[in-house]
């Protein structure tokens, strides 16, 4: 397989040009280059249209940005809306897997009214699949690792069709007209299947062409080694590839200066002098340059030999930096860590490898920061302006700290890069997959080969990599013919890699070619499984490898192999089987009946009678057997004829007591099935009830009409229960009708009721037809409702208390409390009114318990308090169910007390449960502060008593003063303490003379709160 290892150039590129000779017949039927649009570049202009919305332009195979598309793997696909049905055709184009888990559809052109057959590709769990022109799929046996590019060709010829991967032959198949016919869709789709809902491609694509022509080797591997897409980057601000030198090839000449002495050394590929080693003592460059850019990527390679000392591997670091400094450093923990346009360092890799390559990245912009390692994004953080204040340096320097004397790198550095951009994700890992050493390579998978082809492997060529093949053979390429294994040994100067390669010859599908014939209900199978072909195609569409055919066929199918189509046939005959015919049946007195209904043709019979036609007539009953035989089968049917009967009637009239039932069962009468006049058709009815009906009774030989008439005595019951009878009241008992029964009481009485006025035990006898009853019942007096004494409230005195409310009642009376309790008497523990409703069934009483919780009620208690001089306290003691209130020993009068004095209260309150005592202290203090104000001034500046000054000594000090003329106009208000009046309204000198003054002063004495007011004169002196 033919690896290319593409160097990512940010300064020149190079163009290598490989001629693609198409012929005079041959051209472009499309050509979208997929430079982030879905533009066709052909003649024909048969632009595509983006569908899903999340696609957007990145870097193609060369790293160029805008090269190529990124389809999201959800929904993103590009519908061509153009059909591309050619006789001969080639189809190529780039792509790169970021998933290859489950069915990922790279291209879709499929559908079964094609003339020259489906095109597709598809990655199955790693593996590449695909049609170049008709069915089947095959399978292209290379598995397809993700973040990496790939090339494929499909090729469509008259007869056979060609699979190339990464410019190499790999499968050649028989080509058709067929494709699919489930969710058909003839239009070419990019990145999705053909019903354009499902197995989303998720990746890049780029340069998908279509031809109108099949190519040959050489031309595939002209598409494949096409790289004049390489472009300058215009982002580049510095690029220091170490390719010999410490020059700066991004085109701004900042080129770098030796510090002690880095000596050129093999770079990750073993390529000589390609990278830079610093020996951690005094080694470093300087570029002398400052980078200072909002968005900015800063990208190396570096190897370490010591990953457990402080060493930087590039940092530019001061504090006047506008957009932050930034610098990859290892930390004597053995992590990485960086600064990509900020203040503060992050952790960005926690555990580096001593002499192992490391790529890392770190990206700025506007709002935030990006830090990757190996192409993966590690960390992020927010970016800031600034840097370091100590031993600041604002210039790019490399293996050293900013101070330029401590923190050497020790190992190797490579491909030191500055960009003025902020890349993405997708940019960051194709330098990476594009940079990234190229591990020994191995050799392709085992694979098998159609007689007459041969397989070409080319192996990576670089004077860094040295093969030796099992034949001996040095060279990087090396064709096989024959079945056999094959060994390679790789080396470079790191590594030694041995694989091994098996290939066999495969053989053309075997056809079965089977004629056969199967008799009745068995079947036939045929299986294909075991064949060595791909998949079949069967005369009536069928593609399965297992049939099962329970019929006659005759049919045709195509074996389908790698390396050809073989026609088969299959042809079975059925005959089906015997299975017998004849049914028991009945024969009527007096009649005659012809058996034995087989189909004739064919068929050969005997009958126990000696005849052998396919019927017989019999006019007697007995058993009779036919013998029926065909080429495949033999049997001997048996039927039985019975003598049939005619049915008899019942013709039932009866009587029966309730509640008992009579039957009529007709079940076992020989008859077919009965109908009732009124619709039942049951042979065995039980009636409950008096009835009156007919019936027909239908038989094979006649049908019989019967009657039926059926009267129901109903039985007695005892009617009369136990009962109560209310004082002073009477009560009539029985209520059984009197017609057709007979009665005797207790009292003598014969009549079917009697009144009743006493409690006691009675009975009655009744008479009927079909059944004699004696009833007793008891008439009984109900249970006396109490009347308990029950105070207007019940107290509950302390907390935790409890009541017991509620007499016991006597179980025939019952009850219902307010609050659902199960008892007729409860226990209470709160406060409430509570209702037991009583009923004996000729009274009902209420009860009710006022229920009163004083554990709540206890006033609340003073507090010790202080007052001003002269200021008293009023407070009206009333208060349910306080009945007497005491101060100091002494009753008070109307519940209302005025404390008027200091000293220590005592008092008590007299209530239901006991006596509540509270104690309290007033103590009484100076709360006076003294306003000091004049009552004259003289506002004639000469700088002796000219305003209005108001003063206190007391702390806190605020007051607002308003002062009257004569004829009440305010003609000075403050806005503040220190706004005094100066004698002037709206600005002119008053006249002198008495004003009025309203003031309204606050303080605090003795940390109390006081707020005071007076009115008095002052006088003005001109």
């Amino acid at each position: 397989m033919l690896l290319t290892n593409l160097r990512f150039q940010f300064l020149f590129g190079l163009l290598l040009f490989f001629a693609i000779n198409l012929g005079a017949q041959c051209s472009y039927e499309a050509h979208f280059r997929l430079d982030g649009n879905p533009a066709d570049s052909s003649i024909h202009q048969n632009h595509g249209t983006f569908f899903g919305g999340s696609i957007y332009a990145v870097h193609d195979r060369f790293n160029n940005a805008n090269g190529a598309l990124y389809f999201d793997g959800v929904d993103d696909y590009i519908n061509t809306f153009t059909t591309y049905d050619l006789q001969e055709r080639t189809v190529s184009f780039w792509f790169y897997a970021t998933r290859t888990s489950g069915i990922n559809a790279l291209i879709a052109h499929d559908a079964n009214n094609l003339s020259y057959g489906a095109f597709s590709a598809n990655i199955e769990n790693g593996e590449l699949k695909a049609r170049a022109g008709g069915s089947p799929t095959y399978s292209i046996k290379m598995p397809i690792a993700a973040h990496n590019w790939h090339h494929l060709a499909l090729v469509r010829r008259t007869d056979s069709v060609f699979f190339y991967l990464n410019g190499n032959f790999i499968l050649k198949g028989p080509s058709n007209s067929n494709g699919s016919a489930f969710q058909a869709y003839n239009k070419l789709v990019i990145g999705a299947h053909r019903s354009r809902s499902q197995d989303f491609f998720k990746g890049r694509m780029d340069d998908l062409k279509i031809f109108n022509c099949a190519f040959d080797q050489s031309q595939i591997d002209s598409l494949f080694n096409d790289t004049t897409g390489i472009r300058i980057s215009p982002c580049t601000q510095g690029y220091w590839p170490f390719e010999g030198n410490i020059r700066d090839t991004s085109g701004y000449g900042n080129h770098g200066t030796f510090h002690g002495a880095p000596q050129l050394t093999l770079d990750r590929n073993g390529n000589p002098n390609g990278a830079y080693e610093f020996d951690g003592v005094d080694d470093y460059i300087h570029t002398n340059t400052t980078y200072e850019f909002e968005q900015r990527t800063a990208m190396a390679w570096f190897k370490p030999y010591d990953v457990t000392s402080n060493r930087v591997v590039f940092i530019q670091d001061a504090n006047t930096l506008t957009y932050g400094a930034f610098n990859a450093s290892i930390h004597t923990d053995g992590s990485l860590r960086s600064r990509a346009g900020n203040t503060i360092g992050t952790i960005i890799y926690p555990n580096l490898v001593a002499n192992e390559w490391y790529h890392v990245a770190i990206v700025r912009r506007p709002d935030s920061c990006f830090y990757y390692v190996n192409g993966v994004q590690t960390a992020s953080s927010i970016a800031s302006a600034g840097g370091s204040t100590f031993l600041a340096n604002d210039k790019l320097v490399i293996g050293v700290g900013r101070e330029e004397n401590v923190k050497f790198f020790k190992g190797k550095i490579d491909e030191v890069k500055v960009i003025a951009c902020d890349l993405n994700e997708f940019e960051i890992d194709s330098i990476y997959q594009t940079e990234v050493p190229n591990p020994l390579q191995g050799l392709p998978n085992d694979t098998s080969l159609c007689p007459g082809d041969s397989l070409l492997i080319t192996m990576p060529s670089s004077l860094a990599l040295n093969y030796l093949w099992d034949n001996g053979s040095t060279s990087n390429s090396r064709v096989i013919n024959q079945a056999g294994t094959y060994w390679l040994q790789v080396s470079n100067a790191n590594d030694t890699l041995i694989d091994s390669l098996t290939v066999d010859f495969l053989s053309l599908p075997i056809p079965k070619q089977i004629d056969t014939v199967i008799c009745g209900p068995f079947s036939f199978t045929v299986d294909y499984s075991a064949s060595i072909a791909d998949s079949l195609l069967w005369s009536d569409g069928s593609s399965a490898v297992i049939r099962t055919f329970s019929g006659g066929v005759n049919l045709g199918l195509s074996l389908f192999g790698p390396c050809g189509t073989v026609n088969d046939s299959i042809k079975i005959q059925n005959y089906s089987p015997l299975t017998p015919s004849l049914l028991d049946t009945t024969l009527c007195p007096g009649d005659s009946m012809l058996i034995g209904d087989r189909n004739l043709s064919g068929y050969s019979f005997l009958w126990s009678t000696g005849s052998n036609q396919s019927q017989i007539i019999v006019n007697s009953p007995g058993v009779y057997w036919s013998q029926v035989m065909l080429p495949c089968d033999t049997i001997t049917d048996t039927i039985i004829v019975r003598a049939g009967e005619l049915p008899l009637p019942q013709n039932i009239d009866t009587s029966f007591c309730v509640p008992g039932a009579f039957s009529v069962d007709y079940s076992q009468a020989t008859i077919d099935s009965v109908l009732w006049s009124d619709g039942d058709t049951s042979t065995l009815r039980t009636f409950t009830n008096s009835t009156n009906l007919s019936v027909i009774l239908y038989s094979f030989c006649a049908n019989v009409n019967d009657s039926l008439k059926i009267l129901a005595v109903s039985p007695l019951d005892g009617l009369v229960k136990d009962t109560s009878l209310c004082p002073g009241l009477s009560l009539r008992i029985g209520n059984r009708a009197s017609s057709g029964n007979q009665f005797r009481w207790s009292t003598g009485a014969t009549q079917n009721q009697i009144v009743v006025n006493s409690s006691g035990v009675y009975w009655s006898e009744v008479i009927s037809p079909c059944d004699t009853v004696v009833d007793s019942f008891f008439v009984s007096s109900p249970s006396l409702l109490p009347n308990p004494l029950i105070a207007d409230s019940l107290y509950l005195c302390e907390i935790g208390d409890s009541l017991l409310i509620g007499p016991a009642l006597d179980s025939s009376i019952s009850y219902q409390w307010s609050n659902n309790a199960a008892s007729s008497s409860q226990w209470i523990r709160a406060g409430g009114t509570y209702t037991l409703n009583a009923d004996n069934g000729c009274e009902m009483r209420s009860y009710e318990y006022n229920i009163v919780d004083l554990s709540i009620l206890e006033p609340e208690p003073f507090l010790d308090t202080t007052l001003c001089q002269g200021e008293t306290i009023f407070r009206d003691f009333n208060q349910w169910p306080v009945t007497e209130i005491r101060v100091n020993g002494n009753q008070i009068n109307n519940g209302a007390y005025q404390f008027v004095s200091s000293g220590v209260y005592k008092i008590e309150y007299d209530q239901p449960c006991g006596v509540w005592t509270d104690t309290f202290n007033l103590s009484y203090e100076n709360c006076d502060c003294e306003l000091v104000m004049a009552n004259a001034f003289t506002p004639n500046g000469d700088g002796l008593n000219d305003r209005l000054a108001i003063k206190s000594a007391c702390s806190n000090f605020d007051y607002d003063i308003e002062v009257f003329n004569r004829w009440g106009i305010l003609v000075f208000r403050n806005n503040a303490v220190d706004d005094f009046w100066d004698g002037r309204f709206n600005g002119e000198q008053v006249p002198g003379g008495v004003f009025i003054y309203k003031i309204t002063y606050r303080s605090e004495i003795n940390g109390r709160s006081i707020e005071k007011f007076k009115q008095g004169t002052i006088r003005v002196y001109r």
